[in-house]
């Protein structure tokens, strides 16, 4: 299968470029990039440690060690160090970066040489042949001969072989593995074509190789990757076993490019002899009965040769070097030329487009087994190391191997499948046991990183029949002190397989008997080929190589004890039945279960389930051969069987007496096949806490596989059947339409023009990138502008490019309707350092130096060519900020429109160390914790306590003095140290010691002297005893005494010597005064503010004698008593008198003086006459006295 580290953002891809093809929602608006975010001062790559991924359905752990990402503006190249834990094959020769390690950064196509070479071949004459052929022969024994019949007396086998050969001369179809830190899978060439097992999007052709680096005239094979990437591979040798392709260039989308270049080396070395057996499956029908089998055994001496390709230096477009050094080693020596050995990595160089060495990376070696023996050892990685160019500080990883020695590449221990095996005999390990102890001499178990912590790795025996003979049982990390933080631990059910029936059946011998009851019938009997080793031969390339097998439950669990919880993984294989081809099948995960660990067991939280499409339906018959659907592609080859006939009887096609052994050939029609294998729904089922119904959401995948296998839809559906519809547009949607029709032609079959959301069947959002060519050439295709339409709206343009340069740099672009960003590039165009809002390109461009843009000296004078446009637009309303890098680290500064500028440093291996603000504050500083993760670590540093200090202007004119001192302050935690408390106070210091008189020269005035006026003030002894007043004095400054800046400065100062002195001296000088008193005095008031109904009482307000004092007479003192009687004689009467309810109609009843209801009356009296009058009634039913107002008659 397929797999890339590329984000590619179809699903297609995902499943075609990944190791673990699982159904994932794409990203939305998978456009060309514009390029205007500046790098991250955290992009670089930072390594985490521990927690290693793993492929379940293999059971193998993926180790890898990033070295350097090599960038051509948006494309990655990474290089990395990987190793494989599968198992060390006896006869295996250590790659250049030590055994079982692989250096990924050569790429390569390699591939089975089977006649003439596929991809420069037209057409395959073997396409249209019969699925099975037989070769007709004389008659070795005389008489007639009909079907199917032997060679003539004295035609060699040899001979008869070729005769059939020559008919169609291509036989096998090869098979081409491509192999790269981007992409890698399996392809096969129909015509020009190649296609891809399975069937991707990558576009595969040949070409006739000229006008490069190489001067090989043999070809190469041009693949485009679905964002319209060029990788151009060329024949650049042809090995004795093997071909292979490499990777020359990329040529990137925007126009951007990465090279490569090579050295190579011839080396002849002896190989394991192999031994080769041959039997029959006894009981096997149709040879039900016994017989006699034809077992033979013998041994093939092995010669390698082996041509091996070294990648000398990776360049990029942008100057960006990455330069390979080697060495000699013990353990591959040439034959011909003891002084001839292969090749060992010993360092990598990185280089930024100046030539300055910017990373330094190296490899330390030793040998498994005798050193001394070239074919007894194996080169052994010890460490790799992140150096610092000029400096002894380094990151190291050291690598701990299993003891059990290999016992050397010409040993014939092995399996049936290569790996060592210590079991006695000289006989071939027919029955494929292995030895699960020795299988794992020389395996990687323990990584020791450069922070401290390590990773424990422990492997257990793989039941996989035709893969590696181990798998990972647990991984374990640990910090520096020996304490597990992490543990993860895996289980395996039985291992699921590819039917036999799929795979490419070995070109060998076969036998043919005549069975027991039957007189004259030659039918055939299988027959088993086995041989003790697989290098560079058919079996292994053909039969193991192409078997897919896999896990199909695979359950990951958490924690010690798993205290964490544990994962299970379903796996399966598609069966499509292929009955005489291949078409490389996936191992596909089909479930995703979820635990938590509760007191009971586990409890499923999450669940996610996938499915796949399936062919079925468009299979007329049992044979995958006759489906036909335009997304499949296919290619036929030949294959040749030479069976040999043995006759019991004596006799030959009816003549007596005549035994003889003849044989005839078969030919068989081979079929590879190239056919998609898309998610088509995932369903995600959430369980929460005491609810039986999950949560559950569905994403369907709709695809047009006949333009391409991105999906042109996903359907998501939640719980409530509610569903958002994400339709997607690429340019085979626009046919017609120029730049479309060029992308189509590029292969940018994932790169999305529209992206439209609906709900339910609502249109609700549109967004639409429409691309241009960025010039005349038409060589670059970059986004002209972004628009969006939210349900049945106009569209609205959000983002217009303008301009772009030659290397796709945006230089210009706006908001609708609204001012110009403009963007200016430096450090060999790779970088972005400057953005001018509010004016155009031409104008802005024209004010800098663009030689220093490109290649500056220093940070400092990138700011101050920059700074020239802030000067030149100063007082306008155009924005700037500005940007400095250290090139293949990150960005240095970033200076804002405010002319703020913020500091990012970096320590000696690139990693983001600390951010300071324009006052060289420490903002934040980073640590590295045993895992390698990035962690804010304040406490680290040691920050200045404040320090203040008082300066006095010393620069001012003749005639002038200085204002005064001033107090210049370096505030606290202003610096940071990372030695102690006393070296950060010591830049503190240093702060003062270079800036406080200059901060007092520049913020203190100078002043012309001014002298104060005669100033007199009376002040008044304050320190009589019993009271008595003080006498007032004058306190005098006589004139010119003080000076100051200004006439009211200088009689300030004489104002403040009195304020200081004045009382001082009055008390010293003055004398006390004669003192008199008032007599009692007092005033009787009538308390006025009572409520109705009540009447106020009298009150009588004293002043008591002494009270007041004068210094004039008695009488002075009485009247201050008498002032304050009618101050305050009626206030203390309505405070403190007395308030009666006896008013006329008035009772005080329950606190409340209640008026009582007037009564009328009249009463008789002598005399006739009557008495007038009235009383008043209350409420608690009393009445008051009657008043009488007049006499009447009655």
């Amino acid at each position: 299968m397929f797999s890339t580290k590329t984000q590619l953002l179809s699903v297609l891809m995902l499943l075609f470029f990944s190791t673990s093809a699982y159904c994932q929602k794409i990203e939305f608006g998978n456009s060309l990039k514009v390029l205007t975010d500046l790098k991250s001062p955290t992009a670089a790559q930072l390594e985490n440690f521990g927690n290693l991924s793993v492929s379940y359905q293999s059971g193998s752990p993926n180790i890898a060690i990033p070295i350097f990402t090599l960038e051509a503006k948006h494309f990655k190249y990474p290089i990395s160090l990987s190793y494989t834990a599968k198992g060390i094959p006896v006869n295996a020769v250590a790659g250049v970066a030590g055994l079982g390690w692989h250096m990924n950064a050569v790429s390569s196509i390699t591939y089975q040489r089977l006649g003439e070479k596929d991809f420069l071949v037209p057409s395959n004459g073997a396409d249209n042949l019969s699925n099975r052929r037989w070769f007709t022969l004389s008659n070795s024994c005389g008489g007639t001969c009909t079907g199917n019949c032997s060679y003539t007396n004295g035609q060699d086998k040899t001979t008869a072989l070729l005769y059939a050969k020559a008919v169609n001369p291509k036989d096998l179809p090869e098979i081409y593995s491509l192999n790269t830190p981007v992409i890698n899978g399996k392809f096969f060439f129909s015509g020009r074509s190649g296609y891809t097992m399975p069937a991707s999007d990558l576009k595969i052709d040949n070409y006739v190789q000229s006008n490069d680096q190489f001067t090989v005239a043999s070809g190469g094979i041009h693949i485009h990757d679905t964002e319209g990437n060029l990788y151009v591979f060329s024949s650049l040798y042809d090995a004795y076993a093997n071909n292979g392709l490499f990777l020359t260039k990329i040529l990137t989308a925007d126009n951007d490019s990465i090279k490569f270049y090579y050295s190579s080396l011839k080396i002849r070395y002896r190989a394991e002899p192999s031994r080769v057996s041959i039997e029959h499956i006894k009981g096997q029908y149709p040879c039900s009965g016994g017989f006699t089998s034809y077992p033979q055994e013998e041994n093939v001496p092995k010669e390698n040769k082996l041509e091996e390709l070294f990648v000398d230096s990776i360049v990029a477009g942008n100057g960006t070097k990455v330069e390979f050094l080697y060495s000699a080693r013990k353990d591959l020596v040439s034959l011909d030329d003891a002084a001839i050995t292969a090749k060992k990595l010993d360092r990598i160089n990185v280089y930024d487009y100046n030539r300055n060495l910017k990373k330094q990376f190296s490899f330390r070696y030793s040998y498994f087994g005798d050193s001394t023996n070239t074919e007894s050892c194996y080169l052994k990685l010890s460490s790799f190391r992140q150096e610092v160019p000029g400096q002894n500080l380094a990151m190291e990883h050291t690598f701990d191997y299993n003891p059990i020695a290999l016992p050397g590449r010409l040993h014939s221990k092995t399996d049936t499948i290569g790996y060592y095996t210590r079991l006695s005999g000289n006989d071939i390990n027919l029955k494929g046991a292995r030895d699960t102890v020795a299988s794992r001499a020389c395996m990687l178990e323990r990584i020791n990183y450069p922070t401290g912590g390590y990773t424990l790795l422990k492997y257990e025996n793989n039941k996989l029949l035709y893969k590696t003979p181990l798998r990972i049982k647990t991984l374990a990390d640990y910090t520096p002190d020996g304490k597990q933080y992490n543990f993860r631990s895996f289980d395996y059910q039985e291992a699921l397989s590819y039917n036999k029936s799929y795979r490419y059946e070995k070109v060998m011998y076969e036998l043919k008997s005549t069975c027991a009851g039957s007189s004259a019938a030659f039918v055939k009997c299988p027959t088993i080929m086995r041989t003790s080793t697989s290098l560079s031969d058919l079996y292994e390339s053909y039969y193991y190589a192409n078997i897919e097998e896999g896990y199909p439950k695979v359950t990951e669990y958490f924690g010690s004890d798993n205290a964490l919880g544990k994962k299970e993984y379903y796996y399966t294989i598609p069966q499509v039945n292929v009955e005489s081809g291949i078409w490389n099948p996936t191992v596909l995960l089909s479930k995703e279960l979820t635990y938590k660990k509760t007191t009971t067991g586990f409890t499923l939280i999450n669940e996610v389930e996938n499915s796949y499409n399936d062919f079925a339906a468009f299979r007329p018959a049992d044979r995958f051969e006759d489906v036909n659907h335009p997304a499949i592609r296919r290619t036929r080859g030949i294959s040749f069987s030479v069976r040999y006939e043995e006759q019991i009887a004596a006799n030959c096609n009816g003549v007596p007496g005549v035994i003889c052994s003849p044989y005839d050939i078969e030919q068989w029609s081979i079929v590879l096949n190239s056919v998609p294998i898309l998610p088509t729904k995932k369903i995600t089922r959430q369980y929460a806490d005491n609810i039986t119904t999950p949560l559950t959401s569905t994403e369907d995948y709709l695809y047009n596989e006949t333009q391409s296998l991105s999906p042109t839809a996903i359907i998501t559906t939640n719980s409530k059947d509610e569903t958002i519809t994400a339709k997607k547009g690429y340019p085979f949607h626009f046919p017609g339409v120029a730049v479309y029709d060029s992308m189509q032609a590029r292969n940018m079959k994932s790169v999305t023009v529209k992206d439209s959301i609906f709900n339910n069947s609502t249109r609700i959002f549109v967004a639409t990138n429409n691309y241009a060519f960025t010039d005349a050439s038409r060589k670059l295709i970059a986004p002209a502008s972004y628009e969006i339409q939210h349900t049945n709206n106009s569209p609205e343009v959000r983002i217009a490019y303008h301009r772009y340069d030659a290397q796709g740099n945006i230089l210009e672009r706006s908001k609708a309707n609204d001012v110009h960003e403009v963007y200016l590039w430096g450090y060999n165009n790779a970088y972005p350092v400057a953005k001018i809002t509010g004016s155009t390109y031409d104008q802005v461009i024209a004010m800098v130096n663009s030689n220093i843009l490109q290649r500056p000296t220093s940070d400092q004078q990138l700011r101050d060519e920059l700074n020239k446009i802030r000067t030149s637009l100063a007082g306008s309303n155009v924005l700037v900020s500005t940007y400095t890098y250290a090139p293949l680290t990150g960005i240095t500064s970033e200076t804002d429109a405010t002319g703020r500028t913020t500091y990012y440093e970096y320590d000696a291996f690139s990693r983001l160390k600390a951010i300071r603000d324009m006052n060289s504050k420490i903002i934040k500083y980073y640590c590295y914790n045993y895992a390698g993760q990035q962690t804010e670590c304040t406490d680290a540093v040691f920050y200045n306590t404040a320090l203040s200090g008082t300066f006095t202007r010393n620069d001012c004119p003749s005639g002038y003095n200085p204002q005064g001192p001033v107090v210049y302050t370096v505030p606290a935690g202003k610096y940071g140290s990372l030695q102690s408390q006393q070296a950060a106070d010591a830049l503190a210091q240093a702060d003062m010691t270079a800036n406080g008189q200059l901060y007092a020269n520049n913020n203190s005035g100078c002043w012309k002297i001014y002298y104060n006026q005669p100033i007199t003030r009376m002040v008044a002894k304050n320190d009589c005893p019993n009271g008595y007043p003080g006498v007032p004095l004058p306190y005098t400054v006589d004139s010119a005494k003080y000076t100051g800046y200004t006439q009211d400065d200088a009689n300030q100062k004489a104002i403040n010597e009195i304020d200081a002195n004045g009382q001082t001296y009055a008390n010293a000088n003055g004398a006390c005064a004669t003192l008199y008193t008032n007599e009692t005095q007092s005033q009787w008031f009538t308390r006025n503010n009572c409520g109705t109904g009540y009447t106020g009482g009298q009150y009588q307000y004293t002043v008591v004698a002494g009270t007041y004092h004068s210094s004039v007479s008695t009488a002075d003192a009485n009247q201050q008593a008498l002032n304050d009687i009618n101050a305050n004689g009626q206030n203390q009467a309505n405070l403190n008198g007395t308030c009666t309810c006896d008013q006329e109609g008035y009772k005080l009843i329950n606190g409340n003086c209640e008026k009582g209801t007037k009564v009328l009356f009249q009463e008789p009296i002598s005399g006739g006459k009557c008495r007038n009058g009235y009383y008043y009634r209350f409420s608690d039913g009393s009445t008051s006295v009657k008043y009488y107002t007049s006499t009447t008659a009655c």
